[in-house]
């Protein structure tokens, strides 16, 4: 039984890394700028390096967040949950209040999964409004299968 599946293991996982490494750039720059600091040695371009880098890890951590959520099915309560790969982006629906489950391709993107239901009015991805979706693989298909019994429709 499958009761957990990313949005896009790709985005996950890719977006988790750059995070790493960027991370690992920023402390490095902080630990030579308090060495400039105790030597008494301009750290202008340290402060510019950090300051640089820290856009790139909140984009990523957003990135992360709205393309690449975990998506949860709770067969006690027959619900389906959204959170954030890092933290927040949580929605929940119940199995129910589904309508659809469409199949539809995204230019520069994927195959994916959506799970058309009242309340959300975006397919696309990142919004707070979007759809449930998780990419068209074999896995999330077989997930799927758990609690769907209707046909799944092309878009």
């Amino acid at each position: 039984m499958i009761n957990k599946v990313y949005s896009s293991k790709f985005t996950s996982i890719f977006s988790l890394i750059a995070i790493g490494i960027i991370m690992i750039i920023e402390i490095i720059y902080s630990v030579l700028l308090i060495n400039n600091l105790i030597n008494k040695n301009d750290v202008l371009f340290e402060i510019i390096m950090i300051i640089g880098f820290l856009p790139f890890i909140i984009l990523f951590g957003f990135i992360a967040n709205r393309f690449g959520y975990i998506v949860i099915y709770d067969d006690k309560n027959n619900m389906l949950y959204r959170r954030g790969l890092i933290c927040g982006y949580k929605y929940q629906v119940k199995i129910d209040d589904i309508q659809d489950i469409v199949i539809a391709t995204f230019p520069k993107e994927t195959t994916y999964y959506i799970f058309i239901d009242s309340y959300n009015r975006k397919y696309d991805g990142g919004s707070k409004k979007s759809f449930i979706r998780i990419e068209k693989n074999e896995k999330n298909y077989n997930f799927i299968m758990q609690f769907w019994d209707k046909p799944l429709k092309n878009n």
